[in-house]
């Protein structure tokens, strides 16, 4: 049975997914659900030691990920602004995933600053419905 925090947590995750964040904020929700779902970032051997870059095996990892943590309309906006592909956007989600993790965020904490982001969204606990009028 799923604990009343882990149903807020998914049920914010879930609105954040769906909203026109700004891609920064975007990024870091996505980061966030990262560390709160997968845990923390873990560096290569080869990237510390010799300043390499990951491993295509972490890469495509991060990129299986995407879809879930970052809404389209994000990735189709750094798209659009930066003139980047998929591959510089997943380096940008590896940072800030790292980022985080250096910095000593557990898994709970992450989740709760993903509670505390989301609920301060205008839209957070709205339900939006198209429908035809005939």
């Amino acid at each position: 049975m799923l604990g009343s925090k882990t149903l807020l947590h998914r049920a914010a995750l879930a609105c954040a997914c769906t909203l026109q964040l700004p891609f920064q904020d975007a990024l870091i929700l996505a980061a966030l659900h990262l560390l709160s779902t997968i845990g923390p970032a873990k560096t290569e051997a080869h990237e510390t030691a010799a300043g390499g870059a990951p491993s295509k095996h972490v890469l495509e990892s991060y990129r299986a990920h995407l879809p879930e943590v970052l809404p389209a309309q994000a990735i189709a906006e750094h798209k659009a602004t930066s003139g980047k592909g998929v591959d510089d956007l997943v380096a940008l989600l590896r940072r800030e995933h790292l980022r985080l993790s250096a910095s000593g965020m557990t898994a709970l904490a992450a989740q709760k600053v993903v509670i505390k982001r989301v609920k301060r969204l205008p839209e957070y606990g709205g339900a939006f419905f198209t429908a035809n009028v005939s």
